[in-house]
């Protein structure tokens, strides 16, 4: 079942990606500066246990679960992943990548809470989620990437989001679906 708190937590998934591509393509920010985002997110997290931060306590009620590692993890590790591709890939890769992770990821969790036909790679997940997450993702990535390399990278990185890996507890699939997605596509492109 799709709660209020988990379609919040995925639409701002889904735009925060595209947000981040639009400002970085605009030059409106550059990825140095998400890069200290990240760095201040890091130090907010922990005080924001402590201490009301305005906007921030406001935004953590409205979309934090309550049994993360610490307030705010998803979108510090939605970051971090955002970050790994565009440092690691050209710009077009990058945003493809980027895009796999917030569009798909995104797109998976919202449909797969409706879904019916559970995978055998996860209690949790449906297959209606991981094929709308495909599709939406090498739709987003083909904006930036050949089709074909923009389906076999959605279709490995949503792969990883879907199988429940044993170090999926420390290592977030944020991390993982855009450094899949960027190195699948840069090997197709040899």
């Amino acid at each position: 079942m799709l709660t209020m708190l988990e379609f919040r937590r995925k639409v701002f998934h889904i735009f925060s990606g595209i947000v981040v591509i639009i400002l970085l393509s605009l030059g409106v920010i550059t990825r140095f500066e998400l890069l200290i985002l990240l760095i201040v997110g890091l130090i907010i997290s922990p005080l924001s246990k402590k201490y009301k931060i305005p906007i921030v306590s406001w935004g953590l009620k409205k979309m934090d679960r309550k049994k993360m590692f610490m307030p705010g993890w998803g979108a510090i590790t939605a970051l971090a992943g955002m970050l790994i591709a565009l440092y690691l890939f050209s710009e077009n890769i990058a945003y493809a990548s980027i895009l796999i992770l917030s569009v798909g990821d995104g797109f998976a969790a919202l449909i797969g809470k409706m879904g019916k036909m559970k995978t055998r790679f996860s209690k949790k997940k449906t297959w209606e989620g991981t094929i709308s997450g495909i599709i939406t993702a090498t739709i987003a990535a083909s904006f930036f990437v050949p089709l074909y390399m923009a389906l076999v990278a959605s279709m490995v990185a949503m792969y990883v989001e879907l199988v429940d890996f044993k170090f999926k507890n420390i290592i977030d699939d944020n991390l993982l679906m855009p450094f899949i997605a960027g190195v699948i596509i840069s090997l197709l492109m040899l």
